[in-house]
C-alpha cells in the first residue's frame, strides 16, 4: 500500500517522532514484520531523565508545605509516569492493529475517489496546533502569571510537557475517527446522489442505468463492511489507552479539586479561578474526540435513513438491485451497535462530558464539606 500513506506522510512521521507509531515507514510502505525500536528508546529515555531529575529534587516541583498536597502532588507524578509508558506499551503491542487500519484506510481510499482526502492531513495539524497553542498558552499563564514560588511555575511547566504527550494520543486517536467519519460521510454522499439517479431511472431509466445503480450500491456495501471493520480494529488497538485517559482524567479532576477548594480556603480566588481554566483546557481535547465519535454514530443512522429514501421502481426491473439493496439493509439491522468504545467498558459519546461535570462538581462540594 502506498496510495494513502502518501498522503499522510508526514503526520505518519510526526506521530513517529513521540513513539506513538511504531513500524517502519519506507518508499511509501508500512512495514510491520521488524519494528522500530528507535524512537521508542528515544522517548522513554528523555521521560524517564525527567522523572528521575523530579524525585531527585522534590522541593523544586513538588508541594511540601502540608502532608496532604505533597501526596496529592506525588500521585498525579506516579499516575501520569505509569499512564505514559502504559501507552508506549501498548503503541508497541499493538503496531500490528495500526498497520491493519492504514492497509483497510488505503481501500478506502481506493474505494472513494475525492479531492477532499488531501485536505485532511492539513486539517489534523490545523486541530493540533490550535489545541496545544491554547493549552500552552493557559498554562504558561498559571506559572509565569499566576503562582507565586518557583516550585509551582517548575511543577506547572513540568506537567505542562507530560500532559502534552498523553494529549498527543488523543490527538492521534482522534486521526483515525477523523478518517472514518469523513470515509462513511463521503459514502452517505454518493447514496444520495444514487437516491437521485434511482429516481430519473424509475421514470427514463433502462437494463444500462439499472446496471449502474446495482454497481455503485455495491460498491457503497463492500466500503461499509469496510467501515465497520475499521470500526472494530480503532477499538481493539486504542481500547487500553481510551481507558487509561479515562483514569487519569478522572484522577486529575480529583486532585485539581482540592488546588481550587485549597485556594478558595485561603481567598485566593484569582488561583483558583486559574486552576479552573487550566482544567477546563484540557478537557477540551476530550470533547474533540468525543465530537468525532459521535458524528460516526450518525453517519451510520443516516446511512439506514438513505437508503429507505431509494425509489423502488428500478428494482422492479432489476432483481440483483433489490436483492443488494435488501442486503445493505440487512447488514444494518444485524450489525452490532456502532460505537467508538474502550474493551465495551464505555462508550466515547456526550455522557463522558456529563460525567466530567458531575464528578466535578461532587468533588467540590465534598472537598468543601472536609475542610469546613
Amino acid at each position: 500500500m502506498s496510495h494513502l500513506c502518501a498522503v499522510f506522510f508526514k503526520v505518519i512521521l510526526f506521530y513517529q517522532l513521540f513513539a506513538y507509531h511504531c513500524f517502519y515507514f519506507v518508499s511509501g510502505r508500512l512495514n510491520n514484520r521488524k519494528k522500530n525500536p528507535c524512537f521508542t528508546i528515544y522517548n522513554v529515555s528523555l521521560t524517564a531523565t525527567l522523572f528521575c531529575w523530579i524525585f531527585q529534587h522534590q522541593s523544586l516541583v513538588l508541594f511540601t508545605d502540608n502532608i496532604q498536597g505533597y501526596l496529592i502532588d506525588l500521585f498525579k507524578l506516579l499516575l501520569i509516569a505509569f499512564s505514559y509508558y502504559a501507552i508506549l506499551l501498548e503503541c508497541w503491542l499493538g503496531s500490528g492493529c495500526v498497520v491493519r487500519l492504514w492497509n483497510e484506510f488505503d481501500e478506502m481510499y481506493q474505494l472513494i475517489t475525492s479531492p477532499r482526502w488531501a485536505r485532511l492531513p492539513r486539517t489534523h495539524f490545523i486541530t493540533v496546533t490550535s489545541f496545544m497553542v491554547f493549552m500552552s498558552f493557559w498554562e504558561f499563564t498559571y506559572a509565569y502569571g499566576v503562582a507565586s514560588t518557583s516550585r509551582a511555575t517548575n511543577f506547572t511547566i513540568a506537567f505542562w510537557l507530560l500532559f502534552a504527550l498523553i494529549h498527543l494520543r488523543q490527538l492521534q486517536i482522534l486521526l483515525y475517527t477523523d478518517l472514518l467519519r469523513f470515509c462513511l460521510t463521503e459514502m452517505n454522499d454518493q447514496l444520495r446522489w444514487s437516491i437521485e439517479l434511482s429516481k430519473a431511472a424509475s421514470r427514463y431509466g433502462g437494463p444500462r442505468t439499472d446496471g449502474q445503480i446495482h454497481g455503485h450500491i455495491r460498491r457503497l456495501l463492500d466500503g461499509f463492511v469496510r467501515c465497520y471493520r475499521l470500526l472494530v480494529t480503532i477499538n481493539r488497538a486504542f481500547g487500553c489507552s481510551l481507558i487509561i485517559i479515562k483514569i487519569i482524567t478522572h484522577v486529575y479532576l480529583l486532585t485539581d479539586c482540592y488546588w481550587i477548594v485549597f485556594g478558595i480556603m485561603r481567598h485566593d480566588l484569582r488561583r483558583s479561578l486559574a486552576v479552573v481554566l487550566i482544567v477546563e483546557d484540557k478537557h477540551h481535547c476530550r470533547l474533540l474526540g468525543v465530537h468525532s465519535c459521535e458524528w460516526i454514530v450518525l453517519e451510520c443512522a443516516r446511512t439506514r435513513q438513505l437508503l429507505h429514501q431509494i425509489d423502488l421502481g428500478w428494482q422492479l426491473r432489476n432483481e440483483r438491485g433489490w436483492e443488494v439493496v435488501r442486503a445493505f439493509l440487512q447488514l444494518l439491522d444485524s450489525a452490532d451497535p456502532v460505537s467508538v468504545n474502550a474493551m465495551n467498558l464505555f462508550k466515547m459519546d456526550y455522557s463522558i462530558v456529563m460525567a466530567i461535570i458531575v464528578h466535578v462538581a461532587t468533588s467540590i462540594s465534598i472537598f468543601i464539606q472536609a475542610t469546613g
